[in-house]
């Protein structure tokens, strides 16, 4: 026996002979995948007795280099597994078939890595104890195991007989008479590596059948012209071609034969169509229109309701129309509508006349633009995002007749009587008013008019001073009111009885308990109007400001005295604080 150590522990493993325990007992007996291993292993010089911890992993070292197999089929290149298998060890010596599923973490070995010439088992050991080590070197799977590969030949599996392992000739017409090879000796799955129906002198043909109907349920065919599928219902008729002859077409059919889908690629494009129930074209999609591609979508009468078209030339954009349920455009998208390559959405009405256009810029120097109009088609609204060179826009709306009656013009300078302003109302060429950034001009047909606010026709207004209600307002104040308003600031100036009585000696304040009994029985302060008193009177503002300054020093005499009584209680506590500590 050879002696082996571990390189991270001491232990030292005996190895045997490897041996199939396996047999083939008739010509077509599954073999399994089970190699019987046996062994002895020591820790510390010791023979093991108890359930060891195996990892397990056959390995091609020199055309793969990889894990052929392991134990939990996790090992990558030689790479230890993730999964321990344990196994009953009686001093030093186990026996374990490798490949054995009712093991724990133990996974079948397959047949097809004895194809291999030059295999090596490596083996990982742990006492529960230390760490797994590997034990080295790995042990050379000898002739034994091949004989898993030769029991192969005891049964032809799936795919096993392959063009490669058929010497030319081996195989004569004469051996082989019609209808000598039935599904009876053909397994219910076969993988054929190479098939040819046809040859040079014949057209190929593969014909499915249906069984007992004698009906034919699908066709391959190749001739000159190219070659074509067909596949068929259960009363043969045809539903569905795939054929590559004169053009490459793909064309799925319903039951009753009516086709619902053509694909179709020739030297001009490709074109998919799709039809309805009855058989009537619903979505067109080509590939080449005039040099361009084009969607189509249709009612199912046939009329056009949406349409999108690549761009044609290098100077044309793509486009998307929208149409109504008679056909007339009702949307239109332009990716380049004009020729400096400006894009274009169009809303219109029922007879085909534009009501609604979003233009985009057409050249640095000039802006996007929303036109809004009439059903007749007259511009009412224009939103201009560059009008003039500077880069300023412009909002503009006309009257119904296309007549321009309020323009605002963030970049329109100073309002003057020959034009200008950021805005601009009424006609220009009429009486109009020009607003800029610190004025307001009244102009009719470029002369100087008056302004007016007018209320009841006796209105004035003034730019130096303001005066409401009066044509003589009071010297020396920038706005006048006939009434009871004078300002550079507000001033109240009834102060008569100011409220200042609340801090005499003599003042009745009213205790907190009769205040709570007030408002919950009359819902406001004691001496404050009710809110709908206010609401039918108004508000006295020097009455209500002496009534609020009552309140406010009525709530300040409340707060004082309970600060005080507070300040009692705390001397209080003070003073019971003081005598619990002597009694503690």
């Amino acid at each position: 026996m050879k002696s082996i150590k571990t390189m991270n522990m001491s232990k030292t493993f005996w190895l045997a002979a490897l041996a199939f325990a396996v047999t083939v007992t008739t010509a077509f007996a599954q073999v399994p995948g089970i190699i019987q291993y046996q062994g002895r292993v020591t820790s510390n010089g010791t023979n093991f007795t108890g359930t060891g911890q195996f990892k397990f992993a056959i390995i091609e070292p020199v055309a793969t280099g990889d894990s052929l197999w392991s134990n939990d089929g996790t090992s990558v290149h030689g790479s230890e597994p993730t999964k321990f298998t344990p196994v009953a060890v009686q001093d030093g010596l186990f026996i374990v078939g490798l490949g054995d599923i009712s093991l724990g973490n133990m996974l079948t070995i397959p047949a097809s890595i004895f194809s291999y010439e030059n295999l090596q088992l490596r083996i990982w050991f742990s006492d529960g104890v230390g760490a797994f080590a590997a034990l080295s070197p790995d042990q050379k799977i000898t002739s034994v195991g091949f004989a898993m590969k030769a029991a192969i030949a005891a049964t032809v599996s799936d795919g096993a007989i392959t063009s490669d392992k058929i010497a030319d000739g081996a195989v004569l017409g004469p051996k082989i008479g019609a209808n000598a090879i039935t599904s009876v000796e053909i397994a219910d799955t076969l993988t054929l590596q190479r098939l040819d129906l046809g040859g040079p002198l014949w057209n190929g043909t593969l014909n499915l059948w249906a069984v007992g109907a004698n009906e034919s349920r699908g066709l391959l065919t190749g001739d000159g012209s190219g070659s074509e599928l067909q596949l068929r219902f259960a009363d043969s008729s045809t539903g569905a071609v795939l054929s590559a002859k004169s053009t490459g077409l793909l064309s799925l059919r319903n039951s009753v034969g009516i086709e619902g889908l053509n694909l179709k690629s020739s030297v001009n494009g490709g074109d998919l169509t799709l039809r309805n129930g009855a058989g009537n074209l619903s979505l067109l999609l080509t590939g080449d229109f005039n040099d361009a591609g084009r969607i189509q979508a249709r009612k199912p009468d046939g009329v056009v309701t949406a349409e999108i078209l690549g761009a044609a030339t290098a100077s044309t954009g793509g486009r998307m129309t929208l149409r109504r349920a008679e056909g007339h455009a009702s949307v239109i998208v332009d990716a380049e509508n004009g020729a400096s390559g400006g894009a274009r959405v169009a809303l219109t009405t029922g007879g085909g006349i534009t009501t609604a256009e979003l233009l985009a810029a057409e050249i640095a120097g000039s802006g996007a633009e929303l036109r809004l109009g009439r059903a007749n088609g007259t511009t009412t609204v224009v939103v201009d995002a560059e009008n003039d060179a500077q880069g300023g826009p412009r909002l503009e709306l006309f009257t119904g007749g296309g007549a321009s009656t309020m323009v605002l013009l963030p970049g329109g300078g100073d309002a003057s009587l020959g034009g200008g302003g950021l805005i601009r109302l009424g006609e220009f060429d009429s009486t109009n008013l020009g607003i800029d950034d610190n004025e307001i001009m009244a102009r009719k047909n470029g002369v100087s008019s008056p302004l007016f606010l007018n209320y009841g026709y006796t209105g004035v207004v003034h730019t130096t001073r303001m005066a409401i209600n009066t044509a003589t307002p009071a010297a020396g104040y920038a706005l006048s009111v006939n009434g009871k308003v004078i300002c550079e600031e507000l001033v109240v100036q009834d102060s008569a009885n100011w409220p200042d009585y609340v801090f005499a000696d003599d003042y009745d304040l009213m205790p907190l308990e009769e205040v709570e009994a007030s408002i919950q029985k009359h819902k406001h302060l004691p001496g404050i109007a009710s809110a709908k008193k206010i609401g039918e009177e108004g508000i006295p503002l020097g009455q209500i400001q002496k009534q609020m300054m009552e309140k406010i020093e009525e709530l300040t005499l409340h707060l004082i005295q309970q600060n005080k009584r507070l300040q009692a209680q705390e001397a209080e506590l003070g003073q019971l604080r003081s005598r619990l500590d002597v009694v503690k």
